[in-house]
């Protein structure tokens, strides 16, 4: 008896997703309103959803959705979700600082030094060239100092050439 249901979702999300193709909004997001019922995760009901408006290109409502996936991740301790939601969000919008500080503050919380480092110095380039040197010695500040000193060597090697 489990199996005519788990078909019947399986089908409806194939409906869904031919509605995406074929370009039909709407219908889509009817479909999927109906379909979210049968998850058991909020954040990934919106995250879905926010994929969805993006497939239209509606992309504020798009990174509305994300960012309210974002914040139930990590209001669940679900962390990793939560950065990759908001590296995400940065492909949408890659010049955003707030999303940049925010997923800087995760890849810390996890521990993965590299993407500390990446996004740091993504972050320190774009406040330089908007020339605001305060926000980035604060930037520089909240850093583990080990990534600091790699981060402080490498521009002390862009000065030299």
């Amino acid at each position: 008896m489990k199996q005519v249901p788990s078909d019947k979702y399986t089908i409806a999300w194939f409906k869904l997703a031919e509605c995406v193709s074929r370009g039909e909004k709407e219908r889509a997001l009817g479909i999927y309103r109906l379909l979210s019922h049968s998850l058991d995760d909020p954040a990934l009901v919106r995250q879905l959803e926010g994929d969805i408006f993006l497939s239209f290109n509606d992309k504020q409502e798009a990174m509305t959705h994300y960012y309210q996936a974002a914040q139930l991740y990590k209001k669940d301790n679900r962390i990793l979700e939560a950065a990759a939601v908001y590296e995400h969000l940065l492909s949408i919008q890659p010049d955003d600082n707030n999303y940049r500080t925010i997923i800087i503050n995760l890849y810390n919380q996890l521990t993965i030094q590299s993407k500390v480092k990446e996004h740091v110095m993504i972050l320190v380039d774009q406040l330089l060239h908007d020339e605001q040197v305060d926000n980035v010695e604060q930037v520089m500040k909240k850093i583990d100092p080990n990534i600091r000193a790699i981060i402080e060597q490498v521009y002390t090697d862009k000065d030299k050439k």
